[in-house]
């Protein structure tokens, strides 16, 4: 599964599930912040493909992991985000290739997102929310000028940083 959604949407939920006490029905943040369903669904099941949330029977509830990125600074939110994420198949993925390769175009990613989960008529949303993921999590760097993806986000484990 790929994300759906924008990580300022995601940790947006997160801030609002906590003002929950951590757990709520899903219709009610729809209601409560009249946001269409559909949308909301979006984000949901990106919080939910990384760990952030869990859902059951309509009601969505904060994980431990959630819990680690509401009470971060951003430098701990990327660790957290970054450990998350290398755990999903999408960027394993990408990072298998990049090893491989060193240097990763949009297109080629495209290409390996729509072999690996499948054709979308609307690829190029998808990749840059998959790029702006990454980047915020240091998973790999992104070059604008070359529009290509290298290897990337060691210090995030290691703790030091970087600007």
């Amino acid at each position: 599964m790929l994300p759906k959604a924008h990580i300022s949407e995601v940790f947006g939920l997160l801030d609002i599930l906590k003002s929950y006490g951590g757990k709520t029905d899903v219709a009610k943040i729809g209601m409560d912040l009249r946001m269409d369903i559909d949308d909301l669904l979006k984000v949901v099941e990106t919080a939910e493909l990384f760990g952030m949330a869990s859902v059951d029977q309509g009601d969505i509830q904060l994980t431990s992991i959630a819990y680690k990125i509401i009470a971060s600074n951003i430098t701990g939110r990327k660790r957290v985000l970054h450990e998350q994420l290398e755990k999903s198949e999408v960027f394993s993925a990408i990072r298998e290739l990049l090893h491989k390769k060193g240097r990763l175009t949009k297109r080629q990613l495209a290409h390996l997102l729509q072999t690996k989960f499948g054709p979308s008529e609307k690829i190029a949303p998808v990749v840059d929310l998959v790029v702006g993921w990454g980047c915020f999590a240091r998973c790999f760097d992104y070059d604008g000028d070359s529009q290509s993806l290298t290897v990337g986000g060691e210090h995030v484990h290691t703790g030091r940083h970087t600007s």
